[in-house]
């Protein structure tokens, strides 16, 4: 229950770090996949593993909503309004 209230805490006082942290972890593993897949078509030449094409780009879209909200929650943090 402390971790709860803690992450809480967390998310509440500083969320462009909490939420700004889960958006780049979703950008840097879409974008790891993304170049997986950019090398297995410049060594094989083909175009393949649409799923995982799919999964790229949910993820680097995703990430960049997190990343969004994360400016959004930040801006409108409650002591920061008069």
């Amino acid at each position: 229950m402390r971790l709860i209230n803690g992450l809480r805490f967390y998310r509440d006082s500083n969320p462009l770090k909490f939420f700004g942290s889960i958006g780049l972890f979703f950008i840097i593993i879409g974008f790891l996949i993304g170049l997986w897949l950019v090398f297995l078509f410049l060594t094989t030449g083909q175009v393949g593993h649409i799923p995982a094409t799919i999964l790229t780009m949910l993820l680097i879209t995703s990430g960049i909503q997190i990343l969004c909200f994360a400016f959004l929650a930040d801006m409108w943090r409650p002591e920061m309004r008069r």
